[in-house]
């Protein structure tokens, strides 16, 4: 997975993830999918591969900014489920990145309590 080179602090990085995913515009086909292998176990075996391909690289990134355990993978499993879909869910901003919120969710995911 080092293909993506992140580089900076882990909201940077996460971010840059972010503009990949969305350059891929893929949520549409993440969606067909998943729905697809609610259907289907061979399908399902794929979906579930590749979510744990993702969700792995999420948490070796939050992992360096020190979480761990059951809240290093909450936080990558939101990170990974969010921003697969997100997409088709809301309307693109102006500048074509989101339409959410994305200051408060990422604050959501990399922020520790004491931050």
């Amino acid at each position: 997975m080092a293909i993506l080179a992140l580089k900076g602090t882990l909201r940077n990085r996460l971010l840059g993830l972010i503009r990949k995913i969305r350059e891929k515009e893929s949520g549409k086909l993440d969606l067909a999918f998943t729905s697809w292998a609610q259907s289907d176990p061979d399908v399902r075996e794929l979906v579930d591969r590749v979510a744990e391909l993702r969700i792995g690289f999420v948490k070796d990134e939050l992992s360096e900014s020190g979480f761990t355990g059951p809240e290093l993978n909450a936080r990558a499993r939101l990170f990974v489920v969010y921003f697969s879909w997100s997409e088709v869910m809301f309307k693109p901003a102006p500048d074509g990145l989101l339409g959410e919120e994305l200051d408060q969710i990422l604050n959501t995911i990399t922020e520790t309590p004491n931050q």
